[in-house]
């Protein structure tokens, strides 16, 4: 494999997995919207702004279960 080629297998791989996070984050706020109505646009940041996956997925829990958007935003 050449170095060129390298990179590019490594730009997409990247970019696939930004995109699995965007997607994740995206699910969260659905939820919490579905659930309370609008959501802040603090809270929205604050979803955007985490990039681990194990986080994210715990956050979906959190946004399936929490009793009110205050409890989420606690999680957080």
């Amino acid at each position: 494999m050449t170095l060129a080629q390298r990179y590019r297998q490594e730009g997409r791989q990247e970019g696939r997995q930004e995109g699995f996070l965007k997607g994740r984050q995206d699910y969260i706020l659905e939820v919490l919207s579905l659930r309370f109505g609008r959501v802040p646009e603090g809270l929205r940041e604050a979803v955007h702004g985490i990039e681990d996956d194990d986080r994210l997925r715990t956050l979906l829990g959190a946004a399936i279960q929490c009793e009110s958007l205050e409890a989420f935003a606690e999680a957080i």
